[in-house]
């Protein structure tokens, strides 16, 4: 079908250029196919279903956790990480608890004499990635972040306070 790979993104493949590039975001089962012209992305879409079978699920709404919103008018599109951070929270935090540490302060450390059990241990590396990944600069949720994440991230395989 002529498309390649980018060498920052393998899944990530372009063909064309200008009004006639098309680009396509693979992850595992999920495919997000877009361009500047309809006609151009249905005909991919034909030439990918000649070969495999596919579920057209219509315009993109949600990729990833990544909310996919676009406003034709203004012509913008704009993504959160919206379902990812509350599926985070609903990890970490038990129903109908408030957050134990206000978002407009440094986390406050656990006593010194505080030992994780070992599945806190287990899980913290994970809770610092998911945090990171959404601290992007972009993110309007990342101001908040960088407040807690420089605690998190000083040692990824000892958490520095106790899970409620």
């Amino acid at each position: 079908m002529g498309f390649s790979s980018l060498p920052c993104a393998p899944c990530v493949y372009l063909r064309g250029t200008g009004d006639s590039k098309i680009i396509i975001a693979v992850y595992v089962d999920d495919m997000l196919i877009t361009g500047p012209d309809r006609k151009g992305v249905d005909a991919v879409k034909a030439a990918i279903t000649t070969k495999w079978k596919i579920t057209d699920n219509g315009r993109a709404k949600e990729l990833l956790k990544i909310r996919i919103s676009r406003n034709r008018q203004a012509r913008t599109l704009t993504l959160d990480q919206r379902a990812y951070i509350e599926s985070i929270i609903k990890q970490w935090l038990p129903k109908n608890s408030k957050s134990w540490c206000p978002m407009d302060s440094t986390p406050v450390p656990a006593p010194m004499d505080f030992v994780p059990s070992a599945a806190l241990k287990e899980q913290y590396p994970a809770l610092v990635g998911k945090l990171l990944c959404v601290s992007t600069p972009s993110d309007p949720t990342s101001i908040s972040l960088s407040i807690a994440l420089p605690v998190t991230c000083r040692d990824p395989h000892n958490p520095p306070w106790r899970q409620p």
